[in-house]
């Protein structure tokens, strides 16, 4: 362990500890699930992180101590992994470099290993961090023209793994993948939870070829990711209103225009009238005329 780091049970270790401009997370384990959660922000309020990988399990929980806050006010912090951060329960901010953009419960955003970023909590909620190696990453699809099965034989095609085999070099781009549950997709947040507890099993109780069906999970997420969600490459240039139209017209697209205000609203969390808004800014067309064009474009 280099000065002025922490490492936590040979699953992580963070770097410039001490700095106040930006930290290091370098991963120790071929793949980690971090699962943080608070029922709030007071002094009475209770906090939990658990951490699992194959080179071991942490746990602290505790009421409201000097280490949720450490993290709640940390700098920014980017690592040597591909992080995708899953909401559970709640509502998180998530920092992209100077750039703040709201993330509730059902909602997914990957990181690759050149964004700044950091995720502060503003209420009660849930969240998981799955963090994949580089070399991890590679072997996922290095194996996949041997699978039995011609399904098994398309995951590189997935486009979440994609977006990491692109950033496996060091040439980076200043992207990262917002990930959006579509309107059929009404169970996103029961079929995550439900998929990181059986991760977070395997890891804790492995057994005969726990690689194998960790894998198999891991595959079984991607799949439901890229089937269940919209999955967008956002640049640094965006701003969080171009990332929230990109929705709008993601959504209205995706109905033909047919959805009502209120359910967009439902959908996005936000009000209507904001959402109007937003789209007379982008546009100069109401939110109904907008959602109108798309309904002209499908007849």
């Amino acid at each position: 362990m280099t000065p002025g780091s922490t490492s936590y049970e040979n699953i992580l270790e963070v770097e410039n500890q001490g700095s106040q401009l930006s930290r290091f997370f370098k991963i120790l384990a071929p793949v980690q699930i971090t699962l943080e959660s608070c029922t709030g922000l007071g002094e009475i309020d209770q906090y939990s992180i658990q951490m699992f990988s194959p080179n071991g399990c942490w746990l602290h929980e505790n009421s409201m101590d000097a280490l949720f806050r450490a993290l709640s006010s940390r700098p920014l912090h980017r690592h040597d992994y591909f992080e995708l951060m899953l909401v559970l329960e709640g509502e998180v901010i998530q920092q992209i470099e100077e750039k703040e953009y709201p993330y509730r419960a059902g909602t997914c955003c990957l990181v690759n290993r050149s964004i700044l970023h950091n995720e502060r909590f503003i209420g009660p909620a849930k969240l998981c961090f799955l963090g994949l190696s580089v070399d991890f990453v590679r072997s996922l699809t290095e194996s996949a023209s041997l699978q039995l099965f011609e399904a098994e034989r398309h995951l590189p095609e997935n486009p979440v793994l994609q977006f990491m085999l692109a950033n496996l070099g060091q040439d980076l781009r200043k992207e990262y993948q917002d990930l959006f549950p579509t309107p059929e997709n009404t169970d996103s947040v029961q079929t995550l939870t439900t998929l990181i507890a059986r991760m977070t099993h395997i890891l804790h109780e492995p057994s005969t070829a726990a690689t194998y069906y960790l894998k198999g999970a891991l595959c079984e997420l991607f799949d439901f990711l890229s089937s269940g969600f919209y999955v967008t490459p956002v640049h640094l240039s965006s701003s969080p209103e171009s990332l929230l139209f990109l929705r709008i017209s993601r959504l209205l697209e995706d109905t033909d225009g047919r959805l009502p205000r209120s359910e967009l609203a439902r959908l996005l969390n936000y009000n209507g009238s904001y959402l109007n808004s937003i789209v007379q800014r982008r546009t100069g067309l109401c939110l109904f005329d907008y959602g109108m064009t798309f309904c002209f474009q499908k007849a």
